[in-house]
């Protein structure tokens, strides 16, 4: 499950804006837009880092695919 986004606007003033999707099953994942430091996705754009979440919460979204759903093991 994931989304792409686009950058528009100069430095801080950016936004990020969702162009498209993949195995999205119940509801569109991830928002439309966001800001830097808006959220996890904006924390990370702001600070140049990727994380890694291996805590994934019980009530979490199910991968869907054709053979089945499956929890995933990190975001």
């Amino acid at each position: 499950m994931g989304a792409f986004y686009l950058k528009r606007g100069e430095k801080t003033k950016a936004e990020f804006v969702k162009v498209a999707a993949y195995a999205e099953d119940r509801g569109n994942p991830g928002r439309e837009k966001f800001s830097y430091g808006e959220g996890l996705a904006g924390q990370c754009a702001l600070e140049k880092e990727s994380r890694i979440i291996t805590d994934v919460p019980e009530n979490y979204s199910l991968i869907s695919t054709g053979l089945g759903e499956a929890k995933p093991r990190s975001i």
